[in-house]
């Protein structure tokens, strides 16, 4: 699938990361891992949507709601 296509990608590149699979609100579940890792950032793209006066998108909710710096990735 996907992300075993970017783990490979990653460890190709000489990057090591790990795969974690979550279900439920995108935000809130980025913001628990991001949490329980204590993650020092997280990078997250966008689909071309700007983030001002889309207070719904994911990526604004991830802002508001994370417990580290969010850059975000048009």
């Amino acid at each position: 699938g996907l992300l075993g296509q970017a783990r490979t990608s990653f460890a190709q590149a000489g990057i090591q990361c790990e795969v974690i699979e979550r279900e439920g609100v995108p935000a809130f579940v980025i913001g628990d891992v991001a949490d329980e890792v204590n993650a020092d950032v997280i990078v997250m793209g966008t689909h071309g949507i700007s983030l001002e006066g889309d207070q719904q998108s994911t990526a604004a909710r991830v802002i508001q709601l994370a417990p580290c710096p969010v850059l975000v990735v048009p």
